[in-house]
């Protein structure tokens, strides 16, 4: 089996990509810096309030977001 690519790590790439800091996203988003960094260091998951926080940032769905932290979730108890 393949390591799973948390969440985490894919905001962090699109945050790059966007070419703001993570002062700037958490402030677009309206979540603290901290929370962001936790989110992006794979210490923490996207819950529903991280969802809607992720889906203004990007201008996505929030459904988009929970998905990719169920698929994340379930593939890595798989490898289990």
């Amino acid at each position: 089996m393949h390591e799973q690519l948390h969440p985490g790590e894919i905001i962090k790439d699109e945050i790059q990509e966007m070419g703001l800091n993570i002062a700037e996203a958490a402030n677009k988003s309206g979540v603290t810096e901290i929370e962001l960094l936790s989110l992006i260091n794979c210490e923490s998951k996207i819950d529903s309030n991280m969802a809607l926080a992720l889906s203004k940032l990007f201008n996505t769905s929030v459904q988009m977001w929970l998905n990719l932290q169920i698929h994340y979730d379930l593939n890595v108890a798989r490898e289990k």
